[in-house]
């Protein structure tokens, strides 16, 4: 079974567990992203009343209770650069168990994540009122 179908099914649990999944978007169009969100986070509502000056990206929010935000940050070539997540302080826990059961940990709050050759990381800030997950292709080495 491929990583891909593991995710798949591990989106399921969505509604139970905040998750954190979503670096399959990574350098997809906002089609393919609009699909993924509607398929995997049915929760979940795009919010275009919004307007920022420096990054374009989609934007999508918990239409059941507002505890959760996704946000898809795109290039000038309509390319999903990075991904990030925005929980509650109070999800803090269960979203770390969630990144320890998918990923490797590398430590200071930091994951990572390997498929087709392809390595994202992922980081973990902790806020005063929130929590943030941001997932992004890993930097080149020289």
């Amino acid at each position: 079974m491929s990583i891909k179908a593991v995710l798949m099914m591990l989106f399921a649990f969505a509604a139970l567990v905040p998750t954190t999944s979503g670096q399959a978007m990574l350098s997809e169009p906002p089609e393919s992203i609009l699909r993924y969100v509607k398929a995997n986070y049915p929760g979940m509502v795009q919010d275009v009343g919004f307007r920022n000056e420096h990054y374009r990206y989609l934007k999508f929010t918990d239409s059941k209770n507002d505890s959760r935000t996704i946000l898809f940050f795109l290039s000038d070539r309509d390319k999903c650069t990075a991904i990030r997540f925005i929980y509650e302080k109070g999800a803090k826990d269960d979203v770390v168990a969630d990144l320890n059961s998918k990923y490797k940990y590398s430590g200071d709050s930091r994951w990572y994540f390997e498929e087709n050759r392809k390595r994202a990381t992922i980081e973990l800030s902790d806020e005063e009122w929130f929590i943030t997950v941001t997932i992004k292709p890993a930097e080149k080495a020289n």
